[in-house]
């Protein structure tokens, strides 16, 4: 009897890490699938940036999105 309720508690522990590092995973996942939704969504914004962007340049009918810009090409040249 001593036998069988020592491999009880042993076999007890070894659920309770296996419970432990799924819970661990899942929590890594789910991390990790923040992190995906972030990445897509700065993308997705970088995307549209570039979009009106290259619209705005390619359209010099259509006033400026923002009125403080200016459509007048700059002289100077950055260095």
């Amino acid at each position: 009897m001593a036998q069988t309720s020592s491999n009880q508690t042993s076999s007890g522990g070894v659920a309770q890490q296996f419970k432990s590092g799924a819970d661990r995973v899942g929590e890594g996942a789910a991390q990790i699938g923040e992190g995906i939704k972030q990445g897509a969504i700065m993308t997705w914004d970088a995307i549209k940036a570039a979009a009106a962007a290259a619209a705005a340049k390619f359209d010099g009918s259509q006033s400026p999105a923002n009125p403080s810009q200016s459509t007048v090409p700059s002289t100077q040249q950055s260095q």
